[in-house]
């Protein structure tokens, strides 16, 4: 997540031509800093967790939060 595409490089436009669409929804993410912030915060936190518990409910509030959960 640390590089970000250069969106008139031939070879991302291409491998975004391949990519299905959750694929394609989670590569545009990847260019929102406000997501690339907060998965790295989310990944620093989890390393710190040892509650299987309280590790689920991170990640599946920060899923929510960008939209990537199915869950109500």
């Amino acid at each position: 997540m640390a590089t970000h595409p250069d969106w008139y490089d031939p070879r991302f436009r291409m491998h975004l031509q391949h990519l299905d669409a959750p694929g394609l929804a989670h590569e545009l993410l990847r260019q929102i800093p406000a997501y690339i912030t907060g998965y790295q915060s989310l990944t620093q936190q989890l390393g710190t967790l040892r509650s299987i518990r309280a590790r689920y409910e991170l990640v599946e509030q920060f899923a929510r939060h960008w939209g990537l959960s199915c869950t109500g």
